[in-house]
């Protein structure tokens, strides 16, 4: 993490643990296809917690969750990897508002045909992004990546009219045993165990025949009865199976999540994105009616990638229709493409790393509603981002999602790896020049993108990635880079009166002999102060100040070691820092 003082050359903190020593780990190269088993099983996800005393919006019930239906990295031809070389693939950063992440369709699989490798055939392969085939696992390294932020993997099984050749549902249903069981159901299970995903989103957008409706719910309901997780799209109707969007939970699409006589078919539904009126409180009533929580059956869908930035007034509208008279939410959210801040960017911007900071400012904008970050802005303000409109009512996911965290426990150690860089960095000393992107290799990220106090004038917050990094026009910060791994916390602007940064949510227990070890690189001396800033479960009105440093130049990067033994037996709800601006 990086700080800056008035002069905009202040204090750089890159490590972080909590409350033991801070750890630290070496690049690994790793060029493993994702058909290779993640590190992580379903049984791995960490614990992740929320907590309305320390939420951005307080009044945010917890149980509102999100589906994200994206596109991994972006790019279909690095799909199969867990990493690449490239800086400017997108990067995931909003894993705290998000409970389920699944792979829209992207990666290649055997027998592609080899004229879409082609240049002569197809100039822009290296920008290909759309599906291969019928069945899409996710990126193990994405994988890695959810369930290290308690989110679950979903893989996919697409079928429609348009794009598949000659694969149709049917032949799920093939093969059927003298029990009344699929071969094919218990393989996808098997399918799932064995690489370490979560479950499937079946995106059924072709018609099925009515007389293979009920042998669909029993394939459905053979795999959910072991464990695996299914997302239903809203397409295919009941009884008859014509395709037929709902936009609403009812009785023609309901028998596909919960059946009156057979019970449970699947886990839940992503609904058509046309919904209006009390559409969604009908929804959840429906819900209701069989016992199921629409908080957990029921998912509002919001098609990102179409409407983009363009029509986000729009979605704004449909996020809307899912509130009560007292602001809560009917049902879930679900997102298909939210990718879309890189790739509709054009391949003339997004493969270079001179503009990603507008993928960084948009994908802020579409979460939490603000580009910045900064409390109360809700529009794009950067002219050069040329695609935000103000006043068309976007507020972000982070509306109606009530932000969670895993840390949790005795340690935490981060580096602030947001998963990619244009260098390497071991201690601060530049190690490779080469650009890099590994989503494995990204940490828990700052909760909030940002939550940033101040009476006037607030600092700013970036993710510096070093020298050759171009931030947006609005940082005026020296590029320092990071002290492990690819970027630091950078925060810069006038000091004119004292900041408050909160950057987690934690749950973090204070033993005996506990500590912070904060490593920092002040650049110019001046008479700021820096601090933790704590929160203590038993008082979330009050931040607490820890001293770290004062306003000395440290001539390279520092560690300082906080002893927190005076609050032994309490925890940290709230890990953060303070900026005490000096008399001059």
């Amino acid at each position: 993490m990086a700080l800056m003082s008035r002069a905009m050359e202040g204090m750089m903190v890159s490590a972080m643990a909590v409350p033991g020593m801070v750890t630290v780990c070496s690049p690994m190269a790793l060029n493993m296809s994702s058909m290779m088993r993640p590190a992580r099983s379903p049984l791995d996800l960490a614990q992740s917690f929320t907590s309305s005393i320390t939420q951005k919006d307080p009044s945010l019930p917890a149980d509102t969750e999100m589906f994200n239906l994206a596109g991994d990295y972006g790019n279909a031809f690095f799909e199969s990897f867990h990493d690449n070389n490239v800086f400017s693939q997108y990067l995931f950063n909003y894993w705290q508002y998000t409970d389920y992440y699944g792979a829209w369709p992207g990666q290649p699989i055997a027998n592609v045909p080899k004229s879409l490798y082609d240049k002569k055939v197809q100039s822009d392969w290296t920008q290909k992004w759309f599906e291969f085939g019928t069945l899409n696992l996710p990126n193990a390294a994405y994988a890695n990546a959810a369930h290290k932020n308690c989110a679950k993997s979903i893989a996919m099984i697409f079928y429609s009219d348009n794009d598949r050749g000659e694969q149709t549902y049917k032949d799920l249903l093939e093969g059927k045993r003298a029990d009344g069981t699929y071969p094919v159901a218990d393989k996808l299970v098997e399918i799932a165990e064995y690489y370490g995903f979560d479950g499937y989103f079946v995106n059924q957008e072709s018609d099925v025949s009515a007389d293979d409706v009920l042998a669909y719910q029993d394939f459905m309901k053979q795999i959910v009865d072991q464990g695996i997780y299914i997302q239903w799209y809203d397409s295919a109707t009941y009884p008859g199976g014509g395709v037929g969007y709902q936009d609403m939970f009812n009785g023609s699409n309901s028998p596909y999540v919960q059946d009156t006589d057979k019970g449970k078919i699947s886990d839940s539904i992503f609904l058509n994105y046309w919904f209006s009126g009390n559409m969604l409180k009908d929804s959840a009533a429906h819900a209701e009616s069989f016992g199921i929580d629409p908080k957990y059956a029921v998912f509002a869908g919001i098609e990102s990638g179409q409407k983009k930035f363009d029509s986000i007034g729009s979605n704004a509208g449909y996020m809307n229709v899912n509130l009560d008279d007292t602001g809560k939410p009917y049902v879930s959210l679900a997102a298909l493409g939210t990718d879309f801040v890189s790739r509709e960017l054009g391949d003339d911007k997004k493969v270079y790393p001179k503009y990603q900071n507008q993928v960084f400012d948009r994908e802020r904008r579409l979460w939490t509603g603000s580009s910045t970050g900064e409390k109360g802005t809700t529009d794009i303000a950067d002219n050069y981002i040329d695609d935000g409109t103000s006043n068309d009512g976007w507020k972000g996911f982070a509306s109606q999602i009530a932000e969670c965290s895993v840390v949790g426990g005795s340690m935490f150690s981060t580096s602030f790896n947001t998963g990619h860089g244009l260098e390497w960095r071991d201690g601060g000393e530049r190690t490779s020049d080469q650009q890099w992107g590994n989503i494995n290799l990204q940490d828990i990220l700052p909760t909030w993108q940002w939550w940033i106090d101040a009476d006037s004038d607030p600092l700013q917050a970036d993710f510096d990635y070093g020298k050759d990094y171009e931030a947006v026009p609005r940082f005026k910060y020296t590029k320092v880079g990071g002290y492990e791994g690819g970027d630091s916390l950078v925060l810069s602007g006038k000091l004119s009166n004292d900041n408050t940064i909160r950057l987690y949510k934690t749950d973090l227990d204070v033993a005996a002999g506990s500590k912070i070890d904060l490593t920092y690189n002040k650049l110019n001396s001046d008479d700021s102060k820096l601090q933790l800033g704590l929160i203590l479960a038993g008082d979330p009105e009050t931040v607490v100040p820890v001293d770290v440093t004062d306003g000395s130049a440290g001539n390279g990067w520092k560690t300082a070691s906080v002893d927190l033994s005076q609050y032994a037996g309490k925890k940290i709800a709230t890990l953060g820092l303070i900026v005490k601006a000096g008399a001059d």
